[in-house]
């Protein structure tokens, strides 16, 4: 019996074969993306000290003072008032680092997310290209026993050669984009999973960091809960009225009409507990001339008058840092909270708030904008109209209407 001679290879059919070949089972040593552990996500849920509206740490027994040395609570009210406005500033400013790390972190989840989709369906795609590419190697090796070439030349007339030339050039074509779609389904494999190892490396690196990170909240915290466990509630009471009586003080004379005596805002004093001139620094939008805010107060936009209302009701509420509503609060978690409930959006930072929306002058602001304080912006609260804010002040105290000149200034921004 005469064994039928297996075809030749046509060219095509060579280099699909060596293709698929090439290419293993399962398409190259692509790891699964894990998802990064969250054992520390249940702690972080609602931020740095624990459950929204929970105590932070409970003021204990005040540590009795060094031998030879003055307790803290015997200092002068200016000093005492100096020295918790620092600790908090501490606490804040490590809030807000890590908030923003956790913002971070969220984003790299997603990224990671999106990446590992993305190598699914490129690995499906290239499995389906695969298997196409057998069939087609398999079926050119079984097929006729005569190369394409004598397939033409031995064809009855010139119009038979010249359908059987086109349905092997089809053919041809269809090996060519099949090995094509191979080679760049396995290259957009491998730039996926460098893309995704290094998502899944910076995931982790955040979620380190946000666990050191919210380890410094939580000391800076003990250090105010400490300070305040050194005052009796009366010492507490002088305190707030202290600060509140300076920053009113400050309001009046920023906000005197021009001509008054000592009024403008070039008049409001340095140094004073509770004062708020503006800090030196490139950014800070300072007013000019005297009378220039309580000229005209300016009527707010729909969603900032809700805004406001919202943000009214929450006078009363503990602050918390970490904390962005309902129960408790922080400065930038109440502004949030506010625009939120209006139906706006907005950064979950008091530095991403001052970084990403627009800015307005101090004497233009209008009840609803959001005052930035500190020269690192690490303090907000809601402006009402007529100098005032409303406020999630700091450890101890709870959301309050204060005068905007509370704080050092450094600006304004209009969310929507």
């Amino acid at each position: 019996m005469s064994r039928t001679p297996r075809p030749a290879l046509t060219a095509a059919s060579a280099v699909l074969l060596a293709a698929v070949l090439a290419l293993p089972a399962d398409a190259a040593p692509v790891p699964d993306v894990p998802d990064v552990p969250e054992a520390a996500d249940a702690a972080d849920a609602a931020g740095p000290a624990g459950q929204d509206g929970a105590a932070g740490p409970a003021p204990g027994p005040a540590a009795p003072a060094a031998d030879g040395a003055e307790p803290a609570a015997d200092a002068p009210l200016g000093e005492l008032l100096t020295r918790l406005q620092t600790l908090h500033g501490q606490a804040e400013r490590a809030t807000e680092a890590y908030h923003a790390t956790a913002e971070d972190l969220k984003d790299a989840r997603a990224e990671t997310a999106r990446l590992t989709g993305d190598l699914a369906g490129t690995r499906a795609d290239l499995a389906t290209a695969r298997r196409r590419a057998g069939l087609l190697a398999r079926a050119q090796y079984r097929g006729p026993g005569l190369a394409p070439y004598l397939q033409l030349l031995l064809a009855r007339d010139t119009e038979t050669a010249l359908d059987r030339k086109q349905v092997i050039s089809r053919a041809i074509g269809n090996q060519a984009a099949v090995v094509t779609r191979l080679e760049s389904g396995a290259k957009r494999l491998g730039a996926l999973t460098a893309s995704s190892r290094k998502a899944l490396d910076r995931q982790r690196e955040l979620t380190g960091e946000r666990k050191r990170r919210r380890d410094r909240v939580d000391d800076r915290l003990t250090e105010v809960a400490d300070a305040l466990a050194e005052l009796t509630p009366a010492k507490l009471a002088a305190l707030d009225r202290l600060e509140v009586r300076g920053a009113e003080e400050d309001r009046r004379e920023l906000m005197a009409p021009e001509g008054a005596d000592g009024g403008g805002p070039d008049a409001v004093a340095d140094g004073k507990p509770g004062g708020a001139r503006p800090e030196a620094s490139g950014g800070t939008d300072r007013p000019r001339r005297p009378g220039t805010w309580g000229a005209a107060e300016r009527e707010p936009s729909r969603a900032g008058r809700r805004a406001v209302s919202y943000a009214l009701d929450q006078v009363g509420k503990p602050y918390r840092a970490g904390a962005g509503g309902p129960r408790a609060y922080d400065s930038s978690g109440l502004t949030q909270r506010a625009w939120r409930e209006a139906g706006v959006r907005i950064p979950r930072t008091a530095r991403g708030q001052w970084r990403e929306l627009r800015r307005v002058p101090l004497t233009a602001m209008r009840p609803g904008d959001i005052v930035v304080y500190h020269r690192d912006a690490s303090h907000v609260a809601l402006y009402l109209g007529h100098g005032r804010v409303v406020e999630a002040p700091r450890t101890g105290q709870r959301v309050r209407v204060v005068p905007v000149t509370i704080r050092p200034l450094r600006g304004a921004v209009r969310p929507g």
